[in-house]
């Protein structure tokens, strides 16, 4: 299903953000429909909504719509692409400082595989360009 989606949405021409507010109201539509049919649909409690809120403004809707932004204004969708995960790092660190959190040597260790891995793969980018 998700290959198909993928599929029909690479040929699709429409704006990227009502793409992204299209597929966001297919999946609350058909999570209404599910929950309706098998009668496990109902609101959630009020303590919830401040939450909810929160995640759809914050970490869905300002997020990938800048991270579409970024994407259309960039001469090299690769680079704004390895951004996604150097974010783990900075999310680390903010929980560090903020809460004050332990962050484990094992935390460390992936990190700098995550980050090595990415400037090796620049490095290979470079070195294949510069051999053509």
């Amino acid at each position: 299903m998700w290959a198909t989606y993928w599929l029909f949405n690479a040929k699709d021409g429409m704006d990227p953000v009502v793409k992204l507010f299209s597929g966001f109201c297919f999946g609350f539509l058909f999570t209404a429909v599910f929950g309706l049919a098998t009668g496990s649909m109902g609101l959630p409690p009020v303590g919830a909504w401040l939450p909810m809120i929160y995640v759809s403004l914050f970490e869905m809707s300002i997020t990938f719509t800048l991270w579409l932004t970024a994407l259309q204004l960039t001469s090299s969708a690769a680079r704004i692409g390895n951004l996604i995960y150097i974010t783990p790092f900075f999310s680390l660190l903010i929980l560090h400082l903020v809460t004050g959190e332990k962050i484990h040597p094992a935390t460390f260790t992936g990190l700098s595989l995550i980050v090595g891995s990415i400037l090796f793969q620049a490095w290979q980018s470079k070195k294949t360009i510069n051999a053509e």
